[in-house]
């Protein structure tokens, strides 16, 4: 199996669970991702070039429709920029997605801004905070992979429904 379907597969977890927009913020990690959202049968993908004025237009996308709407980002600081949308999400009980490509926990903290520590990064404001890099590495078949996978963004996408909206961070 390759990437590809391993990444159409966690997006098709995300719209069965009703997701119809995705803002992508384009960056080299996640691009595999991007090119995901972009498959997708019935996910409008627009793509915004700042994560800040991207958190906050899928921020009153989701408003508006009341359906969570995904926010892609790279990896490091650029996921910071997310952060007032996410809190802002959660106080107002909008439903988000944020996928950010986070590197491998061996690449994390080398001093750079692209390698920070993204665990927990949005604390309290996000209802649920998976990291797949992190886990993927105890699995030794790709169908095991896909599996945990696809369980991590059905998590996500259920945990919009869980007591009110909010935001939720993969």
């Amino acid at each position: 199996m390759s990437d590809a379907t391993l990444l159409r597969a966690v997006v098709d977890e995300l719209v069965m669970a009703g997701v119809r927009d995705a803002v992508v913020c384009p960056g080299s990690r996640s691009t595999p991702l991007d090119l995901a959202l972009r498959a997708a049968p019935g996910l409008r993908v627009r793509v915004l070039l700042d994560e800040r004025s991207a958190g906050f237009f899928a921020l009153g996308m989701a408003r508006t429709s009341g359906r969570p709407v995904v926010v892609l980002a790279t990896s490091g600081t650029a996921t910071v920029e997310l952060g007032p949308s996410v809190v802002e999400a959660q106080l107002a009980r909008v439903p988000l997605v944020l996928l950010t490509a986070d590197r491998p926990p061996e690449l994390r903290d080398r001093g750079a801004p692209q390698t920070i520590d993204q665990d927990h990064l949005y604390g309290r404001a996000a209802k649920a905070g998976l990291s797949a890099s992190c886990r993927a590495s105890r699995f030794e078949s790709r169908e095991e992979l896909q599996t945990m996978t696809q369980e991590a963004a059905g998590q996500a996408a259920r945990s919009l429904s869980k007591a009110g909206p909010g935001p939720a961070c993969s």
